[in-house]
């Protein structure tokens, strides 16, 4: 994800105030299941850190890191595999 994204969902929160945020980040099935918990992780990490970049707390986040517990389509094909790999933001 580029800073240039993180930038605009940083002026997003920022005009959002009182909207509950959520950021959900899963991985694909590949490799082992520690090593997908800690892509998770350093990915939300790099996320939160983006944003705070924009001068926005994220103290109040809700974060929650799936690795490849819950896939949203199969890992059996490539085209699932990539879809796993994925960073959800809710509001």
């Amino acid at each position: 994800m580029g800073q240039e994204l993180l930038d605009v969902i940083a002026k997003l929160l920022k005009a959002t105030k009182r909207w509950r945020w959520k950021h959900l980040d899963g991985t694909d099935s590949q490799g082992r299941k520690g090593m997908n918990r800690n892509l998770s992780n350093s990915r939300t990490t790099a996320v939160l850190q983006g944003i705070q970049r924009g001068r926005v707390l994220t103290r109040s986040f809700i974060v929650k890191r799936f690795g490849e517990s819950q896939p949203i389509a199969s890992n059996n094909t490539r085209e699932g595999r990539e879809t796993n790999r994925k960073i959800e933001f809710r509001l």
